[in-house]
């Protein structure tokens, strides 16, 4: 029993520590910037777009392999 009670309290502990770093949406790895809550404009339709336009391509073309 003492080993179960150890094993599980490391893996609840663990858990914490291996969250995913891309949840947030107020940080971006890739432009190396943080922002707060309240600070962030809204994307525009280019910036959308830009972003988006790859896995909308690889959709558009799997529907249409499909066919």
């Amino acid at each position: 029993m003492k080993n179960f009670t150890i094993a599980m309290s490391l893996m609840l502990l663990s858990a914490a520590f291996v969250t995913p770093a891309d949840a947030n949406w107020f940080s971006s790895q890739k432009s190396n910037s943080m922002f707060n809550i309240g600070s962030v404009r809204n994307p525009t339709p280019q910036e959308l777009r830009f972003f988006y336009a790859k896995a909308e391509a690889e959709r558009q073309a799997k529907a249409a392999r499909k066919q």
